[in-house]
């Protein structure tokens, strides 16, 4: 699974939100995909857990410090910097 650098996105939000902004809105990647066939050695269960850390530790960094953040996984990109 490749993600952009948090804490380079990490700060770049920051200094968008220097006038202090109500809540922030991200747009997410998907998840990791469940494991649908596992081998008797547990492997695809241990390989996933690893994925599934990697993933929470983005987002704990890439969230760290900011307003309060909505994570959102939608079908369609939207950029507004307006409501």
């Amino acid at each position: 699974m490749t993600l952009v650098r948090p804490p380079w996105v990490n700060c770049v939000i920051k200094d968008r939100c220097h006038e202090g902004a109500a809540v922030t809105f991200i747009q997410l990647p998907p998840p990791p995909p469940k494991v649908t066939e596992r081998r008797p050695d547990g492997a695809d269960a241990r390989d996933l857990n690893a994925v599934c850390e990697h993933y929470m530790r983005v987002l704990d960094r890439l969230t760290r410090d900011l307003t309060p953040t909505i994570l959102v996984h939608g079908l369609k990109s939207v950029t507004s910097t307006t409501l």
